[in-house]
C-alpha cells in the first residue's frame, strides 16, 4: 500500500464520486477506479458502494477513511519536520518522466550522473503528463522530463527545450499500409485513430489540435487509452492507427510498424519542466547531465 492510494481513496470519499475525484486529482477516471479496486483487494473488503451517479462509503470504508486521513496528516507533518531540520535537500531527487519519448536521453543522463555525483539517488516516476506537471507544481517532484505541455498547464512552471522528435503513425503488422514506408497526413486520417485519453494527456491533444487545425474532415477515434503500452496494444489489435514518435515503435519491436508522414508534420518538443527560481543542488546536477545527454541524442 502506498500513500498515493490513501490520497486517492480520501479524494473519492470526499467527492462521493470517482469522476469528480479524478478531476480534482487531474487523473483519468479508469486508472483511478483501478487503484481504488486494488486498494480494496489489498484490504480484503469493499470500501465503496458504487451507484450510477455517486459512491457511498461502506461501514468499513468509513472507519478506514478516518485512519487514512490520520496517516496522510502524519506523513505531511513528518516531511515538513524533516525539511526544517535538514535545512537542505536530501541526497535524492524525484523526477517525473514520460519514458518512451525520452528513452534516448534518460539512460545516458543516469550513467553520467552516476559518475558526476555517485552519492545522489534519482527516483524516476512514470506518470501521466498532467500528473507530472501537478507533481512539480506541488513540490512532490523536483523536476520533470516530458513532452512540451500546453501553456495553460505550465502556469508557475518553466519549460526548457532539449530537442524534438518527428511524428509518424504506427499500424498493425497486417494493416493495408504496413508495407509502406511513408504516408500522407490525409491518408493517415482516413483511418480510425487510437489516441490517449484527454484527461491526463493534455500535451498530446494540444499537439493533435495544432497539427489538425487545417484538416477539414472529421476524426474517427476508435479507442482512447491510458498510456503508451495500451496505445501499442490497441494498434496491434487492429483497432486503429496512432500518431507517435519513432521511439514508441522501436520499443514495441515487431508488434507494430512505424510509417513516416510525408510531408512531415510538426514534431513534438522534449524538455525539462521545473518550478520558477533556482533548482536545488541535486536537481541542478541532474539538469546539467540531461542537457549534455540531449546534445548527443538530438
Amino acid at each position: 500500500m502506498e500513500l498515493r492510494h490513501l490520497r486517492y481513496f480520501v479524494a473519492v470519499a470526499e467527492a462521493q464520486s470517482i469522476t469528480r475525484a479524478a478531476e480534482r486529482l487531474h487523473l483519468s477516471q479508469p486508472p483511478l477506479s483501478r487503484q481504488i479496486r486494488l486498494l480494496e483487494e489489498e484490504l480484503g473488503a469493499p470500501l465503496l458502494e458504487r451507484g450510477a451517479r455517486r459512491v457511498r462509503l461502506t461501514p468499513a470504508g468509513r472507519a478506514f477513511l478516518a485512519d487514512a486521513r490520520l496517516i496522510l496528516q502524519r506523513a505531511s507533518v513528518a516531511v515538513e519536520r524533516f525539511r526544517k531540520l535538514a535545512g537542505r535537500q536530501a541526497d535524492g531527487i524525484r523526477v517525473g518522466y514520460s519514458p518512451l519519448p525520452t528513452v534516448e536521453i534518460v539512460p545516458h543522463a543516469l550513467r553520467a550522473l552516476r559518475k558526476a555525483a555517485p552519492e545522489l539517488s534519482v527516483s524516476l516516476l512514470d506518470l501521466s503528463s498532467d500528473e507530472i506537471l501537478l507533481g512539480v507544481a506541488r513540490r512532490t517532484l523536483d523536476l520533470a522530463l516530458v513532452v512540451k505541455p500546453p501553456p495553460a498547464k505550465c502556469r508557475g512552471l518553466v519549460f526548457e527545450r532539449l530537442g524534438e522528435l518527428p511524428i509518424g503513425i504506427i499500424v498493425a503488422p497486417d494493416h493495408a499500409l504496413a508495407r509502406r514506408r511513408a504516408v500522407s497526413l490525409a491518408e493517415a486520417l482516413r483511418e480510425p485513430l487510437v489516441t490517449y485519453v484527454r484527461r491526463g494527456y493534455s500535451d498530446y491533444h494540444a499537439w493533435l489540435r495544432q497539427t489538425l487545425r487545417q484538416y477539414g474532415g472529421r476524426l474517427r477515434i476508435a479507442a482512447s487509452v491510458d498510456g503508451a503500452p495500451s496505445l501499442v496494444a490497441a494498434v496491434e489489435a487492429s483497432q486503429g492507427v496512432a500518431f507517435t514518435p519513432p521511439t514508441i515503435a522501436a520499443a514495441a519491436g515487431r508488434r507494430v510498424r512505424f510509417l513516416r508522414l510525408d510531408p512531415p508534420v510538426a514534431p513534438i518538443e522534449i524538455g525539462i519542466v521545473t518550478r520558477r527560481g533556482p533548482p536545488a543542488p541535486g536537481a541542478a546536477a541532474f539538469i546539467a547531465v540531461l542537457r549534455s545527454a540531449a546534445r548527443s541524442a538530438f
